[in-house]
């Protein structure tokens, strides 16, 4: 099980693997031990990154462009899930920070930074400031969007402290 000194298998290392398979159309395999898995605080969001890139996957919704682009080593993408409950490919980038636990990426939506978010070991509250909000509640997989700049939020998240 993941502690503050481990920081065990988090969602964007199964997105970045899951989605260059995808770009490949490839299935993706994963070793596991179940009872360990089961004690991950992760484990449904885990599962929720492999649903999604094989849905997409399986419905053959990534275009050549995007397929491509996949396909560089170099470059992370997301697979957002929007309010009409339809998927968008956005390429992230990961926030650094010294917040024990937290763990955040950012992308452009719509003219403003998307911030997703979640607590690698469980939950707990941050003071980032980000404009119109100064904590995030972390757990599972959040979003928070914001009007800052890209390197306004990447020296928040930098800054970021356990409440």
């Amino acid at each position: 099980q993941p502690t503050e000194s481990y920081l065990g298998t988090q969602m964007d290392m199964w997105e970045f693997g899951t989605s260059k398979a995808a770009a490949w159309d490839c299935p993706v395999a994963i070793e596991m031990n179940p009872g360990k898995f089961r004690q991950h605080p992760r484990a449904d969001d885990l599962i929720e990154v492999i649903r999604r890139w094989e849905d997409v996957r399986a419905k053959r919704w990534l275009t050549p462009e995007q397929r491509a682009a996949l396909r560089d080593g170099a470059r992370e993408f997301h697979l957002y899930v929007n309010e009409k409950g339809e998927y968008e490919l956005h390429e992230i980038e990961m926030l650094k920070t010294s917040a024990k636990g937290l763990r955040g990426f950012v992308f452009e939506r719509n003219g403003k930074r998307v911030i997703a978010y979640w607590h690698m070991f469980g939950s707990g509250t941050f003071k980032v400031a980000l404009g119109s909000t100064d904590t995030l509640k972390a757990d599972a997989l959040r979003y928070f969007e914001t009007d800052l700049s890209r390197e306004a939020v990447a020296q928040s998240f930098a800054a970021a402290v356990a409440l």
